[in-house]
């Protein structure tokens, strides 16, 4: 899909970018799936995030096709 996330890990704060598919959504879930953070974008190619969240790996959902994986260090 062309996603990815920098830095990674980070401390809750990332740009997340695309090669060639705009990003429109984007959901956060921890690993047990517990949605933690949802957001709906204008068709960016690159968008910085910045998540309260505690330290550990979660799952990134963009465009409810395409799966990251994000690491937080607190």
């Amino acid at each position: 899909g062309g996603f990815s996330i920098f830095p990674n890990p980070n401390h809750g704060e990332f740009v997340l970018s695309s090669i060639l598919i705009p990003i429109q959504t984007v959901a956060v879930y921890s690993l047990s799936g517990d949605l933690v953070a949802e957001y709906h974008l204008p068709n960016q190619l690159s968008t910085t995030l910045q998540l309260n969240l505690v330290s550990g790996m979660y799952q990134i959902q963009i465009n409810e096709t395409h799966w990251l994986k994000l690491v937080v260090r607190q």
